[in-house]
């Protein structure tokens, strides 16, 4: 695991390529990777980047989102969850929170 410096970035890359990075600046490449249905790569990601700032709604969102096409669904409705904890304004998780829902549910009426 590494570590950020005071100024909240972290290494992100290999060795020969260490650049410094915020989470914010992991959610732009995170998306990027969801566009591109890398979802367990975007995944990786998302969790460095909650890992970074753990108040950051949206990387908790968009972690919710790599989960739900991972079809790992309970893990994506946590996540949407604490997106809803840090900004009980953000309406989109709420939304979205219902495809995993609704899939758990098919999933136990088999």
């Amino acid at each position: 695991m590494s570590s950020s410096n005071s100024n909240g970035y972290r290494p992100y890359g290999d060795t020969q390529e260490r650049n410094y990075i915020s989470s914010e600046e992991l959610v732009e490449k995170g998306r990027a990777l969801l566009k591109r249905k890398l979802y367990s790569e975007a995944l990786e990601v998302f969790q460095i980047a909650v890992e970074l700032d753990p108040g950051n709604a949206v990387a908790w969102f968009y972690q919710g989102n790599a989960l739900s096409h991972l079809k790992r669904f309970e893990q994506a409705i946590e996540a949407y969850d604490r997106t809803l904890e840090l900004d009980p304004t953000y309406l989109q998780p709420g939304v979205t929170k219902a495809t995993p829902c609704l899939a758990l549910r098919g999933m136990t009426r088999q």
